[in-house]
């Protein structure tokens, strides 16, 4: 009889433990909170608008690397168009001066080079960084892991060591041009990551330079809904709007969990929701381990996000789909807490699935730290909430007339998230999108996904793997999946 695997969680880390465990015979049922598959990997749809939530972009998008092949594992990439973009982004300074992110180092190298002549030097060893991680793979799976891979890798630790030990706000500082010393810190250091590995930004980058960091066609949940196609078609089962409210402990191993006030009986649990309320509610806080219990006191955790959906009923041809621009009149919200002075902007103008014919879809990120406020605000006074939301929203659509023109006419459809609102559909500790901030001290490390004197348990998700982000869902949730193959004595494979 095959061994049976709760799971807890139907995100992407959930998915893909379940999908590889159910791959090799094993019995697997998710519980997941929401009425839909995905966490945070998610999008929603308002009179025929997508706004997507999650994926930005996507590492391993083409045959050309080993991540590509995880994903057909999974079947989210199959027959979907893959947009790899000419342009990531476009900012703009407080003076009017313009920036263009192009994903060609060699446009971009140009770009910087015109914006920083003082800089060459540096800019150049910046690009050729890119350059090389634009060769530069990810043995995603145990088999890829060639000595030819290996070797390769040892190629390039000169290159990971040097830009690896080296964050960003101390990378803004050392240009002399005061555009780029000023993007680099708005887009990182004043978005609370000033801490983050320049080797993570030159990676993304040169992923994009190889056209292997794309974005799907269709978005973040039809991408996740063709990996819960492929779990079910495995023989895994998901039950939806199951809040598990325990984990059944016997004999110091885990035996079920308890959800809607009935228990569920299994060999192996493993939690893939938030870390946070896994230890501290499902488990009682009575099992932790050391490391974790160190991440959790001294680690920054990403921020949560107000996120402003737009659709508008105009095209924005020509154009490039990320923009971050100063606004004309910053915005001081959350009770003087936070002042807004950039606004951060998404155009799904390459992808014609997100709006109806002749119309676009728009979306705006803006980080907070501040979930208490928004949670405190709906509760005790729910018309103020929203005339809140209405407020940062006003604001956002008058910025972007400002910058764009014929836009404000133009908008039919308006939705405000807030951390409240990701709390409740996520679970998510502090509304956070993606778990703990990756930084020189948290960056490639992964905690224990087992907690002391607890078996047959395993976490996994964004608070246990840093930088969170659907990678390391694949990667880590086909290792678990090895794992435990390995303690039943099955031999792992994938179909």
């Amino acid at each position: 009889m095959a061994k049976k695997v709760i799971i807890i969680g139907g995100g992407a880390y959930g998915l893909a433990a379940g999908t590889y465990l159910a791959m090799n015979g094993f019995d697997t049922e998710i519980h997941e909170m929401h009425s839909i598959p995905g966490g945070v990997c998610t999008a929603w749809t308002r009179k025929g608008y997508t706004f997507d939530f999650c994926i930005h972009w996507l590492m391993g998008s083409s045959p050309g690397k080993s991540l590509y092949h995880t994903w057909t594992e999974l079947g989210a990439v199959q027959g979907r168009r893959m947009i790899e973009p000419d342009i990531y982004l476009k900012w703009q300074s407080k003076e009017g001066e313009t920036f263009t992110i192009y994903t060609d180092p060699e446009k971009l190298r140009a770009e910087m080079r015109r914006l920083g002549p003082d800089d060459t030097r540096f800019i150049d060893s910046f690009i050729n960084g890119i350059v090389s991680f634009s060769k530069f793979d990810i043995p995603a799976r145990k088999e890829d892991q060639s000595f030819g891979m290996m070797f390769k890798m040892i190629g390039f630790m000169p290159k990971l060591m040097k830009w690896g030990g080296m964050d960003v706000t101390k990378f803004a500082g050392k240009f002399k041009s005061p555009h780029l010393k000023q993007f680099f810190t708005d887009m990182y250091v004043g978005g609370g990551m000033g801490g983050f590995p320049v080797m993570g930004m030159m990676m993304m980058l040169g992923f994009m330079a190889a056209r292997s960091n794309g974005y799907p066609e269709g978005g973040s949940l039809k991408f996740i809904q063709a990996i819960e196609s492929t779990y079910k078609k495995h023989g895994g089962k998901i039950v939806y709007n199951s809040k598990v409210d325990k984990i059944v402990v016997e004999n110091g191993n885990a035996a079920g969990i308890v959800a809607g006030g009935k228990e569920v009986r299994g060999d192996y649990v493993i939690s893939a929701a938030d870390g946070y309320a896994t230890l501290n509610k499902l488990l009682e806080g009575k099992y932790s381990h050391p490391k974790i219990d160190q991440a959790y006191a001294e680690w920054e955790p990403f921020p949560s996000l107000l996120f402003i959906s737009l659709g508008i009923a105009r095209k924005f041809d020509n154009m490039p789909s990320m923009f971050h621009f100063y606004a004309k009149n910053p915005l001081t919200i959350e009770g003087g807490k936070q002042t807004i002075t950039m606004v951060p902007l998404r155009l799904f103008n390459n992808d014609t699935t997100m709006a109806p014919a002749g119309k676009t879809a728009a979306t705006s990120m803006i980080s907070t730290y501040h979930d208490e406020y928004w949670s405190a605000l709906k509760k005790s006074d729910k018309a103020k909430y929203d005339a809140e939301k209405k407020r940062i929203a006003d604001w956002i659509i008058d910025e972007c007339e400002a910058y764009f023109g014929d836009f404000k006419n133009k908008v039919e459809v308006v939705d405000v998230a807030t951390p409240d609102t990701i709390i409740r559909y996520t679970g998510n500790w502090h509304g956070s999108y993606e778990g703990w901030l990756p930084d020189k001290k948290t960056m490639m490390k992964t905690l224990p996904s087992q907690v002391n004197g607890l078996g047959n348990f395993y976490m996994l998700g964004q608070w246990i793997s840093p930088g969170g982000g659907l990678p390391p869902a694949a990667m880590e949730g086909r290792k678990l999946a090895r794992k435990i193959c390995k303690t039943e004595g099955v031999k792992f494979h994938t179909v």
